[in-house]
């Protein structure tokens, strides 16, 4: 499962991705972030499952969580 988040700013980004790796650690699931385009506040994420092919419930469990992350980093920064 792939999808690109755009962040208004690098460090949102690199705050959300913090973030977003202990989440995925946490919950034992395989993702992938790339941060070649950080710079501009774009990250990739692919969500990869053991299963070849098949996304378990885990896996899409955490792809909500990283949704609402996403949307939790953005609303902070607002505040700022």
């Amino acid at each position: 499962m792939h999808k690109s988040q755009q962040f208004q700013t690098c460090q949102q980004a690199l705050r959300w991705h913090g973030l977003a790796q202990v989440l995925s650690e946490r919950h034992e699931r395989h993702c992938l972030f790339y941060l070649g385009s950080v710079g501009s506040g774009r990250i990739g994420t692919d969500i990869l499952s053991p299963i070849q092919g098949h996304l378990s419930r885990a896996d899409l469990d955490l792809a909500v969580k990283l949704n609402a992350l996403e949307k939790t980093v953005r609303s902070q920064h607002l505040l700022l």
